[in-house]
């Protein structure tokens, strides 16, 4: 995995959302243990309901067309320093719910949903 990592988010009502995240707080290879602390920490509202799918990119191109995605990678490599090489980092957002929902950054919605069709 990646040090930033793409995530897009299915809750119950087909509304999807993308986020950004650190991505090697469990490991390089296996998604398992990531994945179960997203489904955790990811947000429930009225609007979107419980999360059904949360998928792990396997590039942030797959989130490039969601709304806040150049912010959101800005705001990432604006702290990039503080997680690269920081084991304890690493492992504190691993060990730390609280934590960890704290670094994800919402993308929102897609932009060919907010904008729609062109006119001609």
């Amino acid at each position: 995995m990646q040090d930033v990592i793409g995530i897009i988010v299915t809750y119950r009502f087909g509304e999807q959302r993308a986020y950004l995240s650190w991505g090697r707080t469990h490991g390089a290879v296996d998604e398992a243990p990531l994945i179960a602390q997203l489904r955790r920490v990811l947000p429930v509202s009225v609007d979107t309901g419980e999360v059904i799918h949360v998928h792990i990119c396997s590039d942030l191109g797959e989130v490039s067309d969601f709304a806040y995605f150049y912010e959101g990678l800005i705001s990432f490599a604006a702290s990039f320093e503080k997680c690269q090489g920081n084991p304890t980092f690493l492992k504190r957002l691993a060990k730390n719910d609280r934590v960890y929902q704290k670094t994800l950054y919402l993308l929102g919605k897609r932009k060919s949903q907010l904008h729609g069709p062109r006119p001609n």
